[in-house]
Order: C-alpha cells, then sequence, then structure tokens
C-alpha cells in the first residue's frame, strides 16, 4: 500500500515508504529502543523479551512488505507495521479495515505528534483505498495509550481475552468521521 508522506509545522517533510529486507536491523532497533523505554517507565505493552521472541516473524512481515518506515531527510523516524487481513484478536472479521501495529517513534523525537501524523496519513491512505476504516489494539492496561487512541478518535470496540495478554480494541470507521 502506497502512503504519502507529511509535512509538520508547514516545513519539515516526512516521508513514508515500505521497508526492505535490508531495513530489518533499523526496524527492529527501533521497536527494542521502544519496548527498552516502556520497561523503564514500568508500562506493559511490548516486553523486550517478547520482542526478541517474535523476531523471526517482524523479519517476516517486512520481506512482504507489511513494515514501514518514516524517514526524515533519509534518516529513519519511526517504524509500524500495516495489515490488511482479517485477524484473530477480531474474530476473523472480514470487514475491510487496515489494522495498524507496533508503532515506534524514534525516542529523540518523541512529543512532536509524529505518532498522531502517522495515523492521520494511514487513515487518508485508507480512506483513498476504499477501506471501511482503521483498527488497533494495545495491552488492556495500558491506560496512556487507551487515552491517546480515544483523543485520536478511536472508539473502544471491547477486550480480546487471552491465556497470555488482554488486549483493548480499537477502530475508527470511516463512515463516522466528520
Amino acid at each position: 500500500m502506497a502512503i504519502s508522506g507529511f509535512q509538520m509545522d508547514g516545513f519539515q517533510y516526512y516521508c513514508i515508504r515500505v521497508a526492505s529486507i535490508r531495513d530489518a536491523t533499523v526496524v527492529y532497533e527501533v521497536l527494542m529502543d521502544n519496548a527498552r523505554w516502556l520497561a523503564s517507565k514500568g508500562i506493559k505493552q511490548w516486553p523486550v523479551s517478547w520482542l526478541e521472541a517474535i523476531r523471526p516473524d517482524i523479519d517476516e512481515a517486512i520481506s512482504f512488505g507489511r513494515f514501514y518506515i518514516v524517514e526524515k531527510l533519509e534518516q529513519p523516524v519511526a517504524v509500524f507495521e500495516l495489515k490488511t487481513e482479517p485477524e484473530a484478536v477480531w474474530n476473523y472479521d472480514e470487514a475491510h479495515y487496515v489494522y495498524i501495529h507496533k508503532i515506534a517513534v524514534m525516542r529523540r523525537y518523541a512529543g512532536l505528534k509524529i505518532g498522531a501524523s502517522i495515523i492521520h496519513s494511514i487513515q487518508n491512505m485508507a480512506r483513498r483505498i476504499g477501506f471501511l476504516g482503521v483498527r488497533l489494539d494495545c495491552v488492556e492496561e495500558n491506560r496512556i495509550l487507551r487515552d491517546y487512541y480515544k483523543r485520536l478518535g478511536f472508539e473502544s470496540m471491547g477486550t480480546h481475552k487471552s491465556s497470555l495478554i488482554d488486549l483493548a480494541l480499537y477502530q475508527l470507521s470511516f463512515h463516522s468521521v466528520q
């Protein structure tokens, strides 16, 4: 899926491109940096051991063209994964939604609203292509991230409970967006 970049503050342009297999180290480092930071703050979202365990899955997602890199002046700023296939946590709902996973902004760019700009860029792309909306999830007890998604206009769609972790589900449907 082609996603155009975005401009912030009227002058800083951020490019969004599909990550290639040669970007795997960068993608993983950005994710791990965020995982370590989350752990240092006591925020349960991406345990370092979990990310280490799913490294082969991350590499596979990159090889399938599902990971994206956000760059400023050809330097990495953030990464994220997009999926369009029905997912288990959504009971394999066949509705035509884009699923956002693993958005991670490099810590030196934190607080610049880059995450929100990425989500808005994904929404614009999904709307243009004809998707019904955008879905994402987070660890149920991560109140900070849940509140953030609500501020971005996402609606809580309940919880997916599993033996490993409980996930809060969020959806932004385009018919309900002004």
